[in-house]
């Protein structure tokens, strides 16, 4: 299983923080996949991406200059261009762009969740019927996230076979050919939930809902 566009470190990341030299390579396989686990499994529970990745997305019309996307921070748009941000009239109308300059759609960086129009463009209200492309996420992982993925590495690694400790975790194991660790078992000390607070979207920065 190869790094996947979620995961939040790198395979040599990892080899580093455990000790493992990067010319030993008959374990990479376990450790790729325990990484898409744990970096899936936050991403899960703070409701939101890590890893900067590109998205299309279909909302309802606000009718405000600004409309709220489910992934953030936003970086850009995806092109970026003012194609990216579109509107239709009906379900089978085909999507037109609301404006006809990119300079006319802002990033808002104070509320990391919104792209806002300029000029008094407003996204039309209706159903589903917003297009938008555009990039989000971090470019460089927040370091509190990349430790709390290596610690957690660290917990799955001294919790399987590789580490020594061979723990039975039932149903919640996931098991490969290398060895088996539970990602119900990576919060030490309560650091897990500590920082998928920080970042929930409920509680992330300014407020991002109205």
């Amino acid at each position: 299983m190869a790094i996947t566009a979620r995961s939040i470190v790198s395979l040599n990341d990892v080899k580093e923080y455990l000790g493992i030299g990067r010319a030993t390579t008959d374990k990479d396989a376990m450790l790729e996949k325990w990484i898409d686990w744990i970096s899936g499994k936050f991403e899960s529970d703070i409701e939101n991406i890590v890893k900067a990745q590109s998205k299309t997305v279909y909302l309802g019309g606000s009718g405000e200059i600004w409309q709220i996307v489910p992934w953030y921070p936003v970086i850009q748009l995806a092109t970026p261009s003012y194609d990216d941000v579109q509107y239709r009239t009906g379900a089978t109308e085909d999507w037109t762009a609301i404006v006809d300059d990119v300079d006319l759609i802002s990033i808002d960086a104070e509320h990391q969740d919104r792209i806002t129009l300029l000029d008094g463009y407003t996204f039309p209200v209706g159903d589903e019927n917003i297009k938008i492309q555009y990039i989000a996420g971090y470019v460089t992982v927040p370091g509190d996230i990349a430790i709390l993925v290596l610690e957690a590495m660290q917990t799955m690694w001294n919790n399987s076979r590789q580490g020594g400790n061979q723990l039975g975790f039932g149903s919640s194991t996931m098991t490969t050919t290398l060895g088996s660790a539970s990602v119900s078992n990576i919060d030490s000390g309560g650091r897990w939930n500590e920082v998928v607070r920080r970042y929930k979207k409920s509680t992330h920065g300014v407020e991002l809902y109205r």
